[in-house]
């Protein structure tokens, strides 16, 4: 756990104040939803079977084969103007 000089001065605040001390949530780990085994809360991949563990990551990972087939039929148009261009 990394403690900030600024969580240091919270707390002080807060015990000066009379408050009780916040407990502060701890990071959780993150279970893959394809072979549920639990990654460390920064794991962007799952460490075991490399599915995506953030919606961020799914939705670029689905992307990439669109964004591919429309960069390949756009170099099939671009060859084809080419080649009457030629003519």
């Amino acid at each position: 756990m990394h403690v900030t000089v600024e969580d240091a001065e919270r707390s002080y605040l807060a015990v000066i104040k009379g408050e009780p001390p916040k407990a502060e949530e701890l990071p959780r780990p993150t279970e893959c939803p394809r072979c549920r085994t639990l990654n460390l809360p920064e794991a962007v991949y799952c460490l075991k079977c490399g599915t995506p563990l953030k919606l961020e990551e799914m939705v670029e990972e689905y992307k990439q084969p669109a964004l591919l087939q429309e960069l390949v039929e756009r170099l099939h148009r671009l060859e084809e103007e080419l080649r009457l261009l030629r003519k």
